[in-house]
């Protein structure tokens, strides 16, 4: 039986457009936009027009502010969604994200998450080794016998990391991956 995966992107995304007038959030082929992006045929647009109803669109990604939600109003519904699926979840895997101040909410969605399921892991594949470090150090001061070893450090590119995790691969034992070296020569 598969299992279903979430995926939430608490910042936007470079393919995610707003658009003021209709107040739509719209999508474009990510592939496209960094296609183009590569090629130099388009430029990133910052302002471009609304495929509904001709007002300004704009880029949908929010910078480290504290007050982002703010800033870009329709990713707010997914401060909710975040929370229930944190919630939900046995394991949270966290791609690209430092914990800085200026993201402080989601800390503590995580945080009283892993406080309130006690069996709940999380995964960081990040190239920065001791962000992992400053997370266990905060979580074990704010949640009472708080064990380390439920935030599983993966210090890599995510681009590199990633695809490898989600195979399977990245967490194969050595003894495995040497044994199928060999049955492929």
């Amino acid at each position: 039986m598969r299992t279903r995966t979430r995926l939430l992107k608490l910042h936007g995304s470079l393919n995610w457009y707003y658009c003021e007038t209709c107040q739509e959030v719209q999508c474009v082929e990510i592939r496209s936009t960094v296609e183009n992006y590569k090629t130099d045929i388009t430029p990133y647009p910052v302002i471009a027009i609304c495929r509904d109803c001709g007002g300004q669109r704009r880029g949908l990604l929010v910078p480290p502010l504290a007050m982002k939600f703010d800033v870009a109003p329709p990713l707010t519904p997914l401060l909710t969604q975040a929370s229930e699926a944190f919630e939900a979840a046995d394991l949270i895997i966290v791609v690209g994200f430092s914990f800085a101040e200026a993201d402080v909410y989601i800390s503590r969605m995580l945080s009283k998450s892993m406080q309130t399921n006690h069996r709940q892991r999380m995964i960081i594949i990040d190239p920065v080794h001791d962000l992992v470090t400053r997370v266990r150090r905060k979580f074990k001061s704010s949640i009472p016998n708080f064990d380390e070893k439920r935030i599983i450090r993966v210090t890599a590119d995510c681009a590199d990391a990633l695809p490898k995790f989600l195979s399977g691969e990245l967490f194969k034992k050595p003894q495995a991956k040497a044994a199928k070296a060999r049955s492929d020569t």
